[in-house]
């Protein structure tokens, strides 16, 4: 065995019995970024504020929460569109002048968005995921058991916010990954389900430049308590959940696609949809395995 890698094993090992000796909490504060069209890569990295607060029990990963405060309508230009409807949960309103389209649409807030928002909570006591995620219109909730990821520790090792941190690399759901964690702090977690390395996970990103979560901040100990996982919403398998998101995404494109063509005027706008089949559009998920 590498001795470096040997050495990880063994800090690691150092911060589990320092993490389990003592339950404090921490919160990690990440950009939570995704690219769901096969066909794109992520534009930037600014994404959403992924939330992650834990302790030896349990972890609560969470984003996509309604913000409470006055929002303004903001206008997105025909080529922004498509992209926009996908990065955030709004619904989409043509705007038109005198009968005409503009190449402008406004964006008002979804109201099915809620407080609560998207949620990955995981029991480690039971080994166990809880998901719940925004679809179209309703919230779906799921169980499974912690995925086994198969990871690839390297002694590649770059700094990150001033942490010494490891590479390692796996694939996971469809996708390849490339992580680096450090075990510069007593904390073994990760974003989103990407659990099963010694250490914290501060950056990781696909190969195909569509998935980057990256730290922004950590808190340790932390007064930030862990809360409950909220099963509100339609209860489904993971299968039945790849299903019904790629089912709904593409009823999305479909009735963006029926509200643009029906405005008067489109013929005068350089708008040109192109079709868009449901089977390249994914979450951070593309399949089971």
């Amino acid at each position: 065995m590498n001795k470096k890698i040997a050495l990880i094993i063994i800090c690691a090992l150092t911060i589990s019995v320092s993490v389990f000796a003592q339950p404090q909490n921490f919160k990690i504060i990440y950009r939570h970024c995704i690219q769901i069209d096969t066909a794109k890569v992520l534009k930037d990295t600014i994404g959403s504020e992924a939330i992650l607060i834990g302790n030896n029990k349990a972890t609560n990963y969470s984003l996509h929460k309604l913000i409470k405060s006055k929002q303004k309508d903001t206008l997105l230009t025909e080529n922004e569109l498509l992209n926009r409807v996908f990065a955030d949960p709004l619904k989409m309103v043509p705007k038109t002048e005198d009968g005409k389209m503009t190449g402008q649409f406004k964006v008002k807030p979804n109201k099915a968005i809620d407080s609560i928002g998207d949620i990955v909570y995981y029991d480690k006591e039971k080994d166990t995921i809880y998901t719940r995620e925004k679809m179209i219109e309703e919230y779906v909730v799921f169980t499974e058991k912690m995925p086994q990821i198969n990871w690839n520790i390297t002694d590649e090792t770059r700094l990150i916010k001033n942490y010494k941190c490891y590479k390692a690399t796996t694939y996971f759901r469809g996708r390849d990954y490339t992580a680096w964690f450090t075990t510069d702090v007593p904390i073994i977690a990760a974003p989103w389900k990407l659990n099963g390395l010694p250490g914290l996970i501060l950056d990781i990103y696909d190969n195909k430049n569509q998935v980057k979560i990256y730290a922004e901040s950590i808190e340790y100990p932390s007064k930030d308590i862990v809360n409950n996982f909220y099963a509100t919403g339609i209860k489904v398998t993971l299968q039945e959940y790849l299903e019904y998101r790629n089912f709904e995404f593409g009823k999305k494109i479909k009735n963006i696609q029926i509200m643009v063509d029906s405005q008067p005027g489109i013929e005068n706008t350089t708008y040109k949809p192109k079709p868009v089949t449901r089977n390249i559009l994914y979450g951070i998920e593309k399949s089971i395995n």
